[in-house]
């Protein structure tokens, strides 16, 4: 079984587990508070820690806005291909409901996205090869969707 999974239209996580969203996200405008939650694009990253071993942080690619549910979460600092980057890190216990299972689909996500790292690259804490893949996974989304 992997890290998260689906239960009653919710996903929950399997472990403990953080989810880390860049501070610039919050200055440019690509995530806000909105109260219980953190609506933010799926473009993070998360981190497991199995029997309470710090695992490794992975890119979190869920290519739409999700809101995030908050528990417990601190500001602090990852290392990102050897760069230090400020993030909000949200906490999440086992078995935790981390999001909702279904998110807004519309070519709207992916425009906006695109525009945000055409005009103003402010998500400069990701290769730009994996970039370059999620970007060409949102215009084909948006071209043709499920």
């Amino acid at each position: 079984m992997g890290l998260l999974y689906a239960k009653d239209g919710k996903i929950h996580c399997n472990e403990y587990v953080e989810i880390y969203i860049p501070k610039s996200y919050f200055e440019s405008g690509f995530a806000q508070n909105v109260g219980a939650s953190i609506e933010t694009f799926g473009l993070c990253y998360i981190k497991a820690f199995p029997n309470g071993n710090d695992g490794p942080i992975k890119l979190f690619n869920v290519p739409t806005v999700i809101n995030l549910i908050i528990y417990d979460f601190s500001n602090t600092s990852i290392s990102i291909y050897g760069k230090e980057i400020d993030v909000l890190a949200l906490k999440y216990p086992k078995d935790s409901y981390l999001m909702n299972q279904s998110v807004v689909k519309g070519r709207e996500v992916a425009e906006s996205f695109l525009a945000t790292h055409q005009y103003a690259p402010k998500v400069r804490d990701c290769s730009l090869n994996k970039l370059a893949d999620v970007q060409y996974g949102l215009f084909l989304f948006a071209i043709n969707p499920p």
